[in-house]
């Protein structure tokens, strides 16, 4: 696979494959021939996924004559890393490009230390070191040489580089990564691989150093923000842990949400708005389920904080009727505007 160098023809059909476990085959086998089919790029145990409750992982494939293209199911967790010593004696060239459909990700190393997300396009180059775990995720990738990528992109270090789902191409990219995955089976070859050949070109656009510098370089709120995003589920996400995994300082951390009340307060804001939403998707959930999704420790401590920060129950909100609740959830976000300015000092009075 150090190269592609197909012969295409007009109307020859594009090969599809399907990996998935066989009726009767056991897991560890199943994995087995997993970690055996990506074994030119990267490493895998097959019996960590054997023994994970729950665990399926199915892809579909296109081989084009100058890429693959593919998407992959994962329920459970899924972890791969680049095996240098076989990579460097075979002297593998490979891209992989990854749209992240669902679920989440985490790759080391990355550019911007962002947690990966959903429209979030991630780059690994198999000539370098790498680890990418996925979990309960539906990810579309390419897998092309760097020649694919045509002169412009020469030899331009592009390894753990993230677009993210922001940036103006990401969507463009997105959508044409989906259509083309989803119309090649009504392709000829030729027409594969002339729109493979569009995708790419546009993507090494997107990984320009002008691009880079005005994209990637996020500031250390909005790089804080993602953090908060991603783990709002997790009790235990605070100042310390996203200072920790941004390689930054608390004092650095607290200076970038001065002006929203502290990263503690805002940690509690986008708690309860989650908790806000859960209540109403869904009024018959069970309270500790709810806490579980938002982050909060136990239902009481997010009844505690509702009745400090808003001024109905939770009983209330799952009383109400749709009509209501809009009002309500209107109601909620002038409260949480007019306490922020209240703690700021931007208005007198005290919170509540």
């Amino acid at each position: 696979m150090h190269k592609w160098a197909g012969k295409v023809q007009a109307d020859q059909q594009i090969p599809f494959v399907r990996y998935a476990r066989n009726p009767d085959e056991s897991m560890l086998h199943y994995m087995q021939r997993i970690a055996q089919a990506i074994a030119f790029a990267f490493r895998v145990e097959p019996e960590a996924f054997a023994n994970q409750p729950g665990f399926s992982c199915i892809t579909d494939l296109h081989v084009l004559a100058n890429g693959i293209i593919a998407r992959t199911w994962i329920d459970g967790t899924f972890m791969i890393e680049s095996d240098q010593a076989y990579v460097e004696s075979h002297q593998a060239d490979q891209l992989f490009i990854y749209f992240f459909e669902k679920g989440t990700a985490k790759m080391a190393p990355t550019r911007t230390g962002l947690p990966i997300g959903v429209g979030d396009i991630l780059i690994m180059d198999v000539a370098n070191p790498g680890m990418l775990q996925q979990t309960d995720s539906i990810n579309l990738r390419i897998i092309v040489p760097r020649s694919s990528m045509g002169p412009d992109f020469g030899d331009r270090d592009v390894h753990g580089c993230i677009i993210p789902a922001q940036a103006p191409l990401a969507g463009i990219l997105n959508t044409f990564a989906s259509r083309l995955m989803d119309d090649l089976p009504r392709m000829s070859m030729s027409e594969g691989v002339a729109a493979l050949t569009m995708l790419l070109q546009l993507l090494a656009h997107a990984t320009s150093e002008r691009y880079q510098r005005r994209y990637q370089q996020a500031s250390v709120r909005d790089r804080a923000e993602a953090v908060i995003t991603h783990q709002i589920a997790q009790p235990d996400l605070s100042a310390s842990s996203i200072a920790e995994q941004l390689g930054i300082s608390r004092s650095t951390l607290y200076r970038a949400f001065e002006n929203l009340d502290g990263v503690k307060n805002y940690i509690l804001a986008r708690r309860l708005i989650v908790a806000w939403s859960e209540i109403i998707e869904d009024p018959q959930l069970v309270l500790s389920i709810v806490a579980q999704r938002s982050g909060f420790r136990s239902s009481s401590a997010m009844k505690r904080a509702f009745n400090q920060l808003t001024d109905v129950s939770i009983e209330e909100v799952r009383d109400m009727s749709p009509q209501q609740q809009s009002a309500a959830t209107e109601r909620l976000s002038r409260l949480m505007i007019r306490n922020w300015e209240l703690r700021m000092g931007k208005i007198p009075g005290r919170p509540g």
